[in-house]
């Protein structure tokens, strides 16, 4: 006998919690029956109301993938037959699909794909949809600005009716007040277990959360996906939530921190939480902490063992920008080297003591071709004799750099591949 909690589907799809496989059950059987009836509507309605009492309860012939152009084509007598086991639809929310579904439900639809609505589209297209919705995606490849409004209302208004949904996909631009009044809503449900938006969406919805001062809990901040590579975010005060949203993304390969001063905070934006929560996102090349801050507590603080930490977890990286002084020194300018082999591009804010490389004889940074420093020193030697040691030190560690033509006086230095070098 047939598994209670086995599911057959008409169009050839069985649900993979079946746990038998035998060609001659009883439910096998009737999967083919129901396919061989297909072109026969009146007769597979007939055979689908006979299987619950031969099978056994809790088996029913369902519909595995129907759009709705071909559930309102149904003829209008049967209709309703055919949309009692429909479990996953594509929906096309018009004035047509508004007439063909009146007064009609679905009771078992559990996973809802949505285009987005055509002009015109009031809240009566989602009527049929029933409360116990577990999945739902709406599609926008182009975002909702080129819709009107009275199209969109319905939309929004949907979702707040649906309090069983665990998986949601909004596939399109959301800004401003919607971030605040539909998507967090949407976060903080219990039963919420992804929310999955598009890149703008996602860069949206993150720097909200860095500027909030909403509660937000670390699981409800984990519950945002998305597929974005890069990001720009300027966050303006303490937020470990945001870090522990921004771990999520591994899909992220480029991540810009613009970090501003505000006397407000009493502690600091940038910490070891959240460089241990940076060095988990594996597939980052590209990393950049901006502002061009002196040295502030209150906004950046880290050890040389938090960055030596963060390094570790970068082995992708190849570019890295830090533009802020006072906060990395020589030891954590080696740990980058050896932790990130695929090094090309580096700038540093801070002036660094170069004397623990003074007796390096290893290639540090064997793919650096661009490197600068806000400055260079050399304890124990003679001011004239600096920019010399420093080019053989830095011929040896990071070797793709140097072809140095001439040297003067500059505010920093500067090494690049076939170009000049200056220094402080």
């Amino acid at each position: 006998m047939q598994s209670p909690n086995e599911r057959l589907y008409a169009n050839g799809e069985r649900d993979t919690s079946a746990r038998q496989r035998n060609m001659h059950l009883p439910g096998e059987i009737l999967l083919k029956v129901a396919q061989c009836l297909l072109g026969n509507r009146a007769s597979l309605r007939s055979f689908c109301l006979v299987c619950h009492d031969w099978v056994g309860p809790g088996t029913e012939i369902l519909w595995g993938d129907v759009d709705s152009q071909t559930l309102g084509n149904v003829p209008e007598e049967e209709r309703q037959d055919h949309a009692n086991f429909v479990q996953i639809l594509r929906l096309a929310p018009d004035a047509w699909w508004v007439y063909q579904m009146k007064d009609r439900s679905l009771p078992r639809l559990k996973a809802l794909e949505l285009a987005p609505p055509k002009s015109g589209t009031d809240r009566r297209a989602y009527n049929s949809i029933p409360k116990s919705l577990v999945h739902l995606k709406i599609n926008a490849i182009v975002n909702f600005h080129g819709i009107e409004i009275s199209s969109v209302q319905p939309l929004y208004a949907l979702v707040p009716r649906l309090p069983n949904l665990e998986d949601i996909e909004l596939l399109f631009d959301i800004e401003g007040l919607q971030i605040e009044q539909f998507v967090m809503p949407l976060i903080r449900r219990k039963k919420l277990r992804s929310l999955k938006v598009n890149p703008y969406t996602c860069q949206q919805l993150l720097q909200y959360i860095a500027d909030s001062n909403e509660p937000l809990s670390g699981v409800e901040a984990t519950k945002v996906q998305s597929n974005i590579t890069t990001l720009w975010i300027a966050p303006r005060k303490p937020s470990p939530v945001f870090f522990e949203a921004l771990e999520t993304l591994q899909t992220l390969e480029d991540v810009h921190l613009a970090i501003s001063s505000n006397p407000d905070n009493k502690s600091p934006v940038i910490n070891s939480h959240a460089l241990a929560l940076i060095a988990k996102l594996s597939n980052l090349s590209r990393l950049t902490f901006d502002g061009n801050l002196e040295f502030a507590p209150d906004e950046f603080f880290v050890s040389t063992e938090d960055w030596l930490r963060l390094f570790t977890g970068l082995l992708n990286l190849s570019v890295f920008d830090l533009d802020i002084k006072g906060v990395f020194d020589a030891t954590a300018f080696r740990g980058l080297g050896i932790s990130c082999p695929k090094l090309e591009e580096c700038v540093i804010a801070s002036s660094l003591d170069l004397t623990i490389f003074q007796d390096e004889t290893r290639c540090l940074f064997p793919n650096l071709v661009f490197l600068e420093l806000g400055g260079i020193a050399l304890t124990d030697w003679a001011v004239e004799d600096i920019p010399q040691k420093a080019i053989r030190i830095f011929e040896t560690i990071a070797p793709k750099s140097w072809d140095a033509d001439s040297l003067d006086s500059d505010t920093k230095i500067l090494i690049f591949n076939h170009q000049r070098v200056s220094y402080q």
